[in-house]
This record gives C-alpha cells, sequence and structure tokens, in this order.
C-alpha cells in the first residue's frame, strides 16, 4: 500500500465553473486522471485534501464524486474552503451509499485506519483572522483534529494528520491548530524540538507562494539553501510510505540535524547543506547521543 495526497481538483464535471480558463490548467481533468491512472494501485490510499467540487450542493456534486469513484485507490477526502456541497457527515454518507461511491469516504471528526497508521485531519482555518467568528471557527476546527487523533490512538494507530489550510506559513503560525499537533506528538524528537518543522510532501506546494522567481532563487544563497532542504524532504518523505520507515527532525537547544530516518531500530541522520557553510555541530552531537548506523 501507497499512501498518495492532492487537494484542490476544484472539479466542474456537474457546473459550468472550469478551472482551465486559467493558465496553467488547460485539460486538468484528463490530466488528473491519466496521471493518477498511472501512479495509483487499487490497494493504495489518496487522501484529497478538500476543494474537491465547484458543486455548490451533493447533487450538483455527483458527476464530480463518479468521477473520483471510478479512480483507483482508496479516498479519502476532508473538507477545504470551496467545497460549498458539503454537508453533514450523515447526508454525505448516506449520498456515499445510495450512489454506491464505495472508494470514497470522508474525514470529518473521525479517523481512517489502515493497518498500524491512520489518516487523521480536518480543514483548519486562516492564520490571521481576528474576527470574533473567526476565533469560534478556529477553536472548533482544532477541536476536530484533536477527535481525529484520539481516535487513531484509541485504535493503537499511528495519527497521520492532513489539514487543508497549513497550520504554519511563512511567518504565520495557526497556535490553536499547532497546539494540537504539539500536544499528541509522541516522539522524543518532536518533544524537544522548540520549533516545528514544516515538511511539505511535493515542493511546488512551498514554491507557489513564493516571491521570487527562480533566477532570483538560485541566486539568493539563503533561500536556496531552504528550497533544496524542502526538496529533499519531499523526496524522504514520499519514499517513506514506500519502503515503511519514519523521517523526524531533531532539535536539541541549539543543535539540530534536518532528517533522521528510522526503520526496525535502525536509525540515520541526514543533515542537508547545499552550499559552502560547514557547521555540522548538531550532526557531531547528534552522533554522539544516539550512534546512528550512518551519518
Amino acid at each position: 500500500m501507497n499512501l498518495f495526497t492532492i487537494a484542490d481538483l476544484h472539479l466542474p464535471l456537474g457546473s459550468n465553473k472550469p478551472m482551465d480558463i486559467f493558465g496553467g490548467w488547460d485539460n486538468y481533468v484528463e490530466r488528473i486522471e491519466k496521471n493518477w491512472k498511472k501512479l495509483v494501485n487499487d490497494d493504495d490510499i489518496v487522501v484529497i485534501g478538500g476543494d474537491v467540487s465547484w458543486g455548490i450542493s451533493l447533487a450538483e456534486s455527483k458527476p464530480d464524486f463518479e468521477f473520483i469513484n471510478n479512480l483507483p485507490g482508496k479516498k479519502i477526502i476532508l473538507k477545504g474552503n470551496h467545497d460549498y456541497w458539503w454537508s453533514t457527515a450523515n447526508k454525505i454518507n448516506e449520498f456515499l451509499c445510495e450512489n454506491k461511491f464505495d472508494t470514497i469516504s470522508i474525514l470529518h471528526n473521525s479517523c481512517y485506519s489502515d493497518g498500524d497508521i491512520a489518516i487523521c485531519g480536518t480543514r483548519g482555518w486562516i492564520y490571521d483572522g481576528t474576527g470574533e467568528h473567526d476565533q469560534k471557527v478556529i477553536l472548533r476546527e482544532a477541536s476536530r483534529l484533536e477527535t481525529s487523533i484520539k481516535l487513531a490512538i484509541q485504535n493503537n494507530a499511528k495519527p497521520i494528520v492532513f489539514l487543508h489550510y497549513p497550520p504554519v506559513y511563512a511567518e504565520c503560525v495557526c497556535e490553536e491548530i499547532l497546539d494540537v499537533l504539539k500536544k499528541y506528538s509522541i516522539d522524543t524528537a518532536r518533544r524537544k524540538a522548540s520549533i516545528p518543522k514544516l515538511q511539505v510532501y511535493n515542493n511546488a506546494l512551498k514554491m507557489i507562494y513564493s516571491p521570487l522567481t527562480f533566477e532570483q532563487a538560485i541566486t539568493n544563497r539563503g533561500e536556496w539553501g531552504h528550497i533544496f532542504e524542502s526538496a529533499i524532504g519531499a523526496y524522504l518523505v514520499s519514499q517513506a510510505f514506500v519502503h515503511r520507515f519514519e523521517v523526524f527532525y531533531w532539535r536539541e537547544r541549539n543543535d539540530e540535524v534536518d532528517f533522521i530516518l528510522r526503520k526496525k531500530g535502525t536509525v540515520i541522520a541526514i543533515e542537508i547543506k547545499s552550499n559552502a557553510e560547514k557547521r555540522t555541530e548538531g550532526l557531531e552531537n547528534f552522533k554522539k547521543l544516539f550512534s546512528p548506523k550512518a551519518a
């Protein structure tokens, strides 16, 4: 079993709102289908992180759900900010059952367990919402996330969390969501980390919001170092699901190591250096403390 994730499909099959009026979206439905079938097998899991359909009701979204249901793999859907079709969990589950969309489940105050892992998550919310309504939504989303993680733990499964709104972006932090993630972070490396490290599964998710062009980024040593490290991290976490190893970030006071890989008691430490910087004290101290197989 492989675990994939994708979001913001914005399917228009039941509504008249095609996305190919925007640059880069040409024939996007056909491209989604082609690449999905090329990569995903029937025993794989695909988490769709929100903004699935432009339909404003379940009835209008039915062609989009039919399209998704016919694709390979088990699909787990969580809510996005543009999913206007989203109703109560009972109504959505009835809709899925009535239409025999049996490869689709929703993630809402729940988790989806598969072996020793559990898919958890919720929509999340914006970082800079200061109004009373925004605060209510943030607290509600944090509560839903906690419920999802608790259910995973009760099932003796390792929670893997997905959110439509990332809790950390640039200098913005959604503390309420982040507090839940910290509370249920059971790995020693993560408990000791005073600063969370956000790792995207696809580096495009990081680059799409960058104000820099490729030419500007590659000449900025600091920025290019972050991009390079993130790309390595994206590859490692994608391979972790294929080869069943764990990926951590380690920090102890001023010492840190970019990536710790662990499988069946074997530990490998990786420190990424994309430029002339030679400082590796964190890696050396980690080696002294934990004696990894390789570093």
